[in-house]
């Protein structure tokens, strides 16, 4: 008989040899992204081409290469794994290009072989699966060239939710979720935070074509609307880069979601700083936010996919029935640290096996938005006014104290008086306390350091208020009312009323201080920067003492309006607290109509308006007298009936 020969099959070009290689029993093909571009030769079909040259060395894909090796190498060394069989690798780098993906493939299922004399034209490779290339462009070709071989493809990056289709796809299995999750996951982030109006932006491959079409199905049914959608690829020229940036620059939404692959991104976001594009928040896939055994082979498939184990870390590790894991993702907000360096916090994570309604959980008090429209304190007011206000009350201290032995000052109580100059001094200073960015200290002196001044510079009236009363009722005949309320009981009075308001600050800061907070429910897009009250009841309890002692005042003052003359100091105390109640009254609705940035510049004028209306009411009339009128600046005016202070 004559002697049969098989087919021949010859190679046209030589295979392409692997990057890096481990011999052993059975092997594992690897193909990862080494290199992130290649320099495309132009074809003039005319000879054979030359063999691509790779470009821009990815550090971060090299050290997953690294990571295959050395996870080789320790099954290798653990004998209750594998006894006797030695696994090996073959890895090569795709260099971002589905052509080479494909031909990398190619010479993984088929050896290094010439040519062969197998009936079905394939060569002696003993590849038993093959860890396929992380974009998910890569994949889609890598698997639909060589899947119908039964060999198992396993993506280590590979999102596309249109891998998990096991028709065309049967060999496919990956260890990261698919994207259909992380669509539902960015479109529940979106609604968390209550935006309504954003920009999107991908990639023109079929990871961001895919990506996106989940999101804004997902992202519509919440009421989102689309304000521009744009993509585009690394490729792409200069002027499309350009014209993006532009639409996200004149864009009403600062909010942008971007499906993306890292390469392009780094190309869009670098167009965005050379154009001074500032101000958004991005809220963006995986896959640019993170960018810096054996039997034979048609068993091979059913045991991975049947894996089932806890990973020392407690993570349990499977797949479903479209080969997909277990969806689990981080949310990390890239944050500047004092050193001017960017870091990357983790605020959250979303795991797919929790009950439904706590997959995802946010940690939003550690977020770190963007500095330029989306999020506001009370911008810093200006602080000229206070510094006016306490030159103005320095200056009335200089003349008392200039003038401290004149009938004026010593009939109005000189110690009381500098005591309420001392108060009315804190007073303003303590406003300060509103000014900037709230932190935990700031937000304990807003309110405690403004409660205790108050209850001071209030006390220090009220003790004046009395003197008035008391002077008039020792002038009756067996009367010794003066002795009851001299100096000593003056000074103690102010101190018990002072110190009872300091003993519900000290139980306040112990129970439940004030804190810094991020408030988020007056507008949709911008987070308020402010301080919460932390134990409301001491709250009011602070300012109901306040209230109390300033109508006891204004009664007090109100009913001595009109005794003699001589010691007619109370019409302008009268005055005086006349108009601190009504600042503090109309202050009540103002502060509650008033929201965010509005609520401190409220506060503040409040607080400013009353000192000032005090200072101004008491002071005023005796510096007009001591500096305009010294000749009526004498006891035996202070005596004459008719004589107003």
């Amino acid at each position: 008989m004559p002697e049969m020969h098989g087919t021949v099959c010859k190679r046209q070009t030589k295979a392409a040899s692997p990057d890096l290689s481990k011999d052993g029993d059975v092997i594992l093909g690897g193909i990862f992204t080494i290199h992130l571009d290649v320099i495309n030769d132009f074809h003039s079909y005319t000879f054979t081409p030359k063999s691509s040259v790779c470009k821009s060395f990815g550090f971060a894909s090299f050290r997953l290469a690294q990571t295959m090796i050395f996870a080789i190498e320790e099954i290798n060394q653990n004998e209750n794994l594998l006894p006797g069989i030695t696994l090996g690798c073959y890895i090569h780098d795709d260099c971002s290009s589905s052509a080479i993906a494909s031909k990398a493939a190619f010479a993984l299922i088929n050896g290094e072989e010439e040519s062969m004399e197998y009936t079905e034209c394939r060569g002696s490779s003993n590849v038993a699966a093959i860890v396929v290339c992380g974009p998910s462009t890569n994949s889609i070709v890598t698997a639909r060239t060589i899947g119908s071989f039964g060999i198992p493809l396993v993506s280590y990056f590979s999102t596309c939710s249109c891998l998990s289709d096991k028709t065309e796809y049967p060999t496919f299995i990956r260890t990261i979720p698919s994207d259909q999750y992380q669509s539902k996951i960015l479109a529940e982030l979106v609604k968390t935070f209550g935006w309504t109006w954003i920009g999107t932006i991908r990639s023109n491959t079929d990871y961001g074509i895919f990506g996106m079409q989940g999101f804004v199905k997902h992202v519509e049914t919440f009421g989102v609307c689309i304000a521009y959608s744009e993509s585009f690829y690394r490729t792409d020229p200069p002027e499309k880069i350009s014209k993006i940036v532009q639409v996200i620059k004149e864009a009403s939404t600062k909010v942008v979601v971007a499906f993306a692959h890292g390469a392009d991104m780094r190309i869009l976001l670098n167009e965005m700083l050379r154009e001074n594009v500032t101000g958004i928040q991005w809220i963006g896939s995986e896959a640019w936010v993170s960018e810096n055994l054996l039997p034979p082979e048609e068993r091979l498939l059913h045991y991975i996919r049947t894996v089932n184990f806890t990973a020392k870390t407690g993570e349990i590790v499977y797949f479903d029935e479209n080969g997909d894991p277990v969806p689990r993702y981080e949310f990390v907000n890239l944050q500047t640290n004092l050193n001017g360096i960017v870091e990357i916090v983790n605020v959250g994570y979303y795991d797919g096996s929790a009950p439904p309604g706590s997959e995802l959980q946010m940690q939003i008090d550690d977020i770190v938005w963007s500095t330029t429209g989306k999020t506001e304190d009370g911008k810093p007011i200006q602080g000229s006014q206070e510094t006016v206000d306490v030159c103005f009350t320095l200056g009335i201290a200089v003349i008392f104290y200039r003038n401290r032995e004149t009938p004026v000052v010593k009939a109005n109580n000189a110690e009381l008086s500098f005591l309420l100059l001392f108060a009315l001094l804190l007073c303003f200073i303590c406003s300060l306390a509103f000014i900037g960015e709230p932190t935990e200290w700031s937000c304990i002196l807003r309110r405690t350091a403004f409660g205790i001044v108050f209850v001071l510079c209030i006390s220090c009236i009220l003790g004046k208020t009395i003197i008035v009363v008391v002077a008039f009722k020792a002038t009756l005949p067996n009367s010794s009312m003066m002795s009851c309320f001299g100096p000593t009981q003056q000074r103690l009075g102010v101190f018990v009323l002072t110190f009872l308001q300091s003993i519900v600050c000290i139980f306040w800061l112990s129970l439940s201080p004030p804190y810094p907070l991020k408030n988020m429910s007056h507008y949709r897009d911008i987070i308020i920067l402010e301080c919460d009250a932390g134990s409301l009841t001491a709250f009011y309890v602070v300012s109901s003492y306040i209230a109390l002692l300033s109508i006891v005042c204004l009664v007090l003052a109100f009913l001595a309006r009109k005794l003699p003359d001589s010691f007619n100091d109370a019409k302008y105390i009268t005055f005086s607290m006349l108009i601190f109640c009504a600042v503090w009254i109309t202050f009540i609705p103002a502060y509650v109509s008033s929201p965010g940035k509005y609520t401190v510049a409220v506060e503040v004028f409040a607080i400013w308006a009353s000192s000032f209306g005090l200072l101004v009411c008491i002071f005023a009339p005796k510096c007009y007298i001591i500096l305009l009128k010294p000749e009526i600046n004498s006891k035996k005016h202070m005596m004459a009936k008719g004589t107003s202070l």
